[in-house]
């Protein structure tokens, strides 16, 4: 995305720099970036022509692309440096989702590896001379691996899955970016209001009908529904009353509202090995009683 930035600061029109784009972005990213210049020189529109955008590029990364772009053809305002604040805020939640998806990695293979161990100790059984082809030996086997299946399965819903993108926070970072570069934030919202994500983009729609009654972005903003949009709406009163601009106020909620979603999964993470002890003392420790000790115990007690 910076590579698009400098093109367009170089005075190139948006078009113009989007088609000149594809021998600026890494080879990986490269065949998607080429399929957007080539529906261009066809004649597409900008707009429709980002949208074809697909992995590798991240859909947040190429809808905050598209957002920022569109905002620009309806609004004004220096691309540049929209993109380049937008880059920013997506940096910092790449960084945040690559350690949380780390995080929640290392959770899953350690549920997997205490699950196996009860198979790990299963070519031991021959050494126990008790047999493990008679109907008590196949069902201690097959009982034994439906509660290692069980185990891992129940272990695998109990590890937290990395966070979703807050919508919230996306939006601040593009309004950020909007208004370093120039434009109100009465229109950019207006444009906003019918390309939020998911999470968010009813109450902002509901937001911006306030709006349309005559009421300000604040107020539509607190009267949404939405808790998330309520603290933008007081992040952006408290820059007006402190006299902070509006963009720094904006970009500060943003990375707390990162900053707090970031710390919930670690909250999370940290609770997955308690809530693990379950399936482990249900699952898995009867799985090793059934495969490991049950066949050494039938062994003895054949002497």
């Amino acid at each position: 995305m910076r590579s698009l930035a400098a093109l367009v600061r170089t005075g190139l029109p948006v078009r113009a720099a989007l088609l000149t784009w594809p021998p600026e972005v890494p080879s990986v990213a490269r065949p998607a970036v080429a399929q957007v210049a080539r529906r261009l020189s066809l004649g597409d529109n900008v707009e429709s022509a980002l949208g074809i955008l697909h992995p590798p590029w991240d859909a947040g990364a190429a809808s905050a692309l598209s957002t920022v772009v569109n905002v620009h053809l309806q609004v004004g305002g220096d691309v540049s440096r929209m993109i380049d604040v937008v880059a920013d805020g997506l940096e910092r939640r790449t960084e945040a989702l690559d350690a949380s998806s780390a995080a929640a990695a290392g959770v899953r293979l350690s549920a997997r590896m205490v699950a196996a161990l009860p198979v790990v100790f299963m070519p031991l059984t021959g050494l126990s001379h008790s047999p493990i082809t008679d109907l008590v030996g196949v069902t201690l086997f097959a009982v034994g691996l439906l509660l290692c299946a069980l185990g891992l399965w129940w272990m695998n819903r109990l590890a937290p899955a990395p966070p979703a993108r807050d919508g919230t926070a996306w939006l601040a970072d593009i309004l950020s970016g909007a208004l370093r570069g120039g434009n109100g934030l009465h229109h950019t919202l207006e444009v906003l209001a019918d390309r939020a994500p998911a999470d968010i983009g009813h109450s902002l729609a509901r937001a911006g009908r306030i709006v349309a009654l005559g009421a300000s972005w604040g107020e539509g903003l607190r009267r949404s529904g939405c808790g998330s949009l309520t603290s933008l709406a007081v992040a952006l009163d408290r820059g007006r009353a402190l006299g902070v601009p509006i963009a720094d106020s904006l970009a500060t909620f943003a990375c707390r509202r990162d900053e707090a979603v970031a710390n919930a999964f670690e909250a999370e993470i940290r609770k997955a090995p308690v809530r693990m002890v379950l399936p482990l003392t249900l699952c898995i420790l009867p799985a090793f009683g059934l495969l490991a000790l049950g066949p050494f115990l039938r062994g003895l007690a054949s002497f």
